[in-house]
């Protein structure tokens, strides 16, 4: 099974949908603020299940957390802003390990992270947008037996269509 996490997307339906192309995952995963727009590709992408959570500049009914599942594997995904992960992780942490989750997903920072804690594999797919960094990030979980996560640029998706 392969996941794609997006988060703070802010408008860039063009990335997602490229990096949905090239990757063709099970799954889709937006992490917020503009979830909406993985509905206004979804149609594209017929195989792919979509799930979202509301970011701090979202509206509309999607959760401000959810615990999915991919495979076997329990995620928490949220936002992050109600746990003010701006300022540290651990309350998000906490929780996550609390619902007994083996990944925990947060956006907000904008900022891309992929770090480990025990059991607990903790994500922040950055921004596709490049909105305030200039890095335009997504994840990617795989899950076959084991799991692997990763971040990459879908600068490089970019640059490899162009032949550079």
């Amino acid at each position: 099974m392969k996941a794609i996490v997006f988060a703070d997307s802010h408008g860039s339906t063009e990335e997602m949908a490229l990096v949905l192309r090239r990757h063709q995952p099970d799954v889709c995963l937006h992490l917020g603020n503009d979830a909406a727009d993985i509905w206004e590709i979804r149609g594209a992408f017929p195989k792919t299940r979509f799930e979202a959570v509301r970011g701090n500049g979202d509206r509309g009914n999607a959760p401000e957390e959810l615990l999915t599942m991919l495979g076997p594997v329990r995620v928490l995904m949220t936002h992050g802003h109600k746990y003010g992960v701006k300022q540290t992780r651990l309350r998000a942490e906490y929780a996550a390990k609390e619902k007994g989750a083996a990944i925990l997903l947060f956006a907000h920072t904008h900022k891309p992270l992929l770090e480990y804690s025990g059991d607990l594999t903790i994500m922040n797919a950055g921004t596709v947008s490049g909105v305030y960094t200039g890095i335009f990030t997504y994840g990617i979980i795989s899950i076959n037996g084991d799991v692997k996560c990763s971040i990459e640029n879908v600068l490089d998706i970019k640059n490899a269509e162009k032949g550079i």
